[in-house]
């Protein structure tokens, strides 16, 4: 997979040439685990903790803080993201019957996502587990659509399902 920072980069190059919507269809459900942004991060906290405001250390703070900014392609990627404005995320769900429905608070990034209806749709095949993207990420996309298949098998890889039904919340497919 690439790197989160040339997803980053990406993004300014097509909006810049003329793409009204980006699909990304990449399930970035965690944080990116870089090791030498958690090396830096621990560094500084423990020249922090030692009472690392003395006149030697502003400097090496500094410089640390540069790399963290540098290496940190997880918030570069949701600064891009949000100042994109067009970009569609996708989210997978787990096929099964859920217990009880799930109420979404308003500013909820699935909410806003889910089709606003006043009556249930029928025959919405059910959802009892979502995978998202990070919330940071998902709550700065223009929008997010499941990418699953159809559950028939005799349909696999031919059939695309339009919405399902995730706890009382219908989720439209990416692609529509």
């Amino acid at each position: 997979p690439w790197p989160r920072y040339v997803l980053a980069e990406m993004l300014p190059i097509l909006k810049n040439n003329g793409a009204k919507f980006v699909v990304m269809d990449l399930l970035l459900p965690e944080k990116e685990q870089h090791q030498g942004l958690q090396e830096i991060r621990g560094l500084q906290k423990a020249i922090q903790e030692r009472g690392g405001t003395s006149s030697k250390d502003p400097w090496l703070l500094a410089n640390l803080s540069e790399l963290e900014k540098s290496l940190d392609s997880d918030s570069l990627l949701i600064k891009t993201v949000k100042e994109s404005g067009n970009v569609y995320l996708p989210i997978l769900g787990t096929y099964g019957k859920y217990d009880s429905v799930l109420a979404l608070s308003d500013d909820s990034f699935l909410k806003e996502n889910s089709l606003k209806t006043k009556s249930p749709l029928r025959d919405v095949i059910p959802l009892n587990q979502l995978v998202t993207p990070f919330a940071e990420l998902s709550e700065v996309v223009h929008g997010l659509g499941h990418i699953n298949l159809s559950p028939n098998k005799r349909e696999e890889g031919r059939g695309h399902v339009l919405f399902l039904d995730y706890r009382g919340n219908i989720i439209p497919s990416l692609a529509l």
